[in-house]
């Protein structure tokens, strides 16, 4: 006969309670913007979502979203015991509006300024001088440089508002003058000098040297007014005009007697004098037919020299020809009395 002795034993079973844990956003948010994340609970965290996007973070924050971060995003939480939870939020990111600009944001004094802004459904503009419009597209005339400064634009496309800044700069118009005599004895030239600019044009172009050069020769024939178109490097003009006074006089030529070399500062050179002479070929000879001075410039002046040595009191016999502003042509013959 056999006895059976029956032995008891126990296992202890503990079965934790799953981690509490809830998640939300700041959603919707605008694209640009920051997209925060939020988790409750004990543990940690282990987020995941749109574009393989994963943290660890409990409260994580994405930095300027695009509308591609939309969706489901879950974090799971693991306590100290190993257990898990999950929680999931939806994510809604907006478009925020993409500003363009259409148009010129610069111009010289007196210009316009004409912008139009496009990729939103309201716009407001503000800037200097307190100025504010809302439109898309401002129109600045008459310009002046108060008018220069950063504009601000704030577009609001649904809930989404994207602000954006402009520069518009007003340049100054540059400040032209001409120098140069204002009066001249027909058949002269002059001189005349436009400063203040970069780059110069000239008009009319009748009667001067050049139209695009800072100081042309003018010779007009009678009373005219030049004027000049100056341009900056910010191709901005200003244009101012001169008048040149001809004196149409032409007088009678006159053709010294004598003179008396002594270099005394009086009467010291023979010349012809006159107005209006294009050309002038002037050759006199002594007694003996032999020619001692010549000269082809009206201002050249005959000193009573020949070969460098001064020549002694005689009477000398000039023969000039002359030829006219007018085209006429002329010849002269006499005598000349030099006097030491």
């Amino acid at each position: 006969t056999h006895t059976c002795i029956t032995k008891m034993d126990s296992v202890q079973v503990i079965v934790y309670q799953s981690p509490s844990i809830s998640c939300s956003s700041n959603s919707p948010v605008c694209s640009g913007n920051d997209l925060n994340l939020y988790a409750s609970g004990i543990g940690t965290f282990a987020w995941s979502g749109p574009m393989n996007y994963t943290s660890n973070a409990q409260n994580p924050v994405i930095n300027q979203v695009t509308t591609n971060y939309s969706g489901l995003y879950t974090v799971t939480i693991t306590d100290v015991n190993g257990c898990t939870n999950s929680a999931t939020t939806i994510v809604v990111v907006n478009s925020s509006p993409i500003i363009n600009f259409i148009g010129n944001n610069s111009a010289c004094e007196g210009g316009q300024i004409s912008l139009t802004a496009t990729g939103a459904d309201t716009y407001l503009w503000s800037g200097p001088n307190n100025f504010t419009a809302q439109s898309n597209s401002i129109v600045l005339q008459n310009v002046t440089n108060i008018q220069s400064g950063l504009y601000w634009l704030t577009a609001t496309l649904g809930n989404c508002q994207t602000i954006q800044n402009i520069n518009i700069t007003v340049y100054q118009n540059p400040n032209v003058a001409i120098t140069g005599d204002t009066t001249i004895i027909i058949g002269e030239s002059t001189m005349i000098t436009a400063t203040g600019a970069n780059q110069y044009f000239w008009y009319p172009d009748n009667n001067i040297s050049c139209t695009n050069c800072p100081n042309p020769i003018v010779s007009p024939q009678q009373t005219s007014s030049y004027c000049v178109i100056g341009t900056d490097n910010n191709n901005c003009i200003d244009t101012t005009c001169i008048s040149i006074v001809v004196d149409t006089d032409c007088g009678e030529l006159f053709f010294p007697l004598s003179f008396t070399p002594n270099g005394d500062g009086k009467n010291d050179v023979w010349m012809v004098r006159g107005r209006c002479i294009k050309n002038i070929e002037v050759i006199v000879y002594n007694r003996w037919g032999e020619k001692v001075f010549e000269a082809y410039d009206l201002n050249k002046k005959w000193d009573g020299t020949y070969q460098g040595k001064a020549l002694d009191t005689d009477v000398y016999v000039y023969v000039v020809k002359l030829k006219m502003i007018t085209g006429e042509e002329k010849i002269f013959k006499g005598d000349i009395t030099l006097l030491r």
